[in-house]
């Protein structure tokens, strides 16, 4: 928050404020829309009775995406520390054969 008010002033912070009631953003707003598309898509394809509910993810769900999520970001680090460490390791096997 300190950096924001670093940035912008209260008009500024006013109107994103205003901007955000217009027009949310944010995950849970993305997967309202993915859940409007689907639920359009599928009654298209002949499922009368499909809900955008039917598309929503639980909270269960989400609590399980967020620990998948950072358990994957964990994992991408894990493979670039060892990318990297390979990358020196050929760089300095090239520089003691010169």
């Amino acid at each position: 928050m300190r950096e924001a008010q670093k940035r912008c002033d209260s008009r500024e912070f006013a109107e994103w404020q205003v901007e955000y009631q217009d027009r949310p953003w944010g995950e849970d707003r993305d997967d309202l829309r993915i859940a409007q598309l689907c639920a359009l898509v599928a009654r298209g394809l002949g499922d009368k009775k499909a809900k955008v509910s039917d598309w929503m993810f639980s909270d269960q769900q989400k609590k399980q995406q967020q620990k998948t999520r950072k358990s994957s970001v964990v994992d991408m680090r894990n493979v670039l520390m060892a990318k990297t460490a390979m990358f020196h390791a050929m760089k300095n096997q090239g520089k003691k054969k010169a």
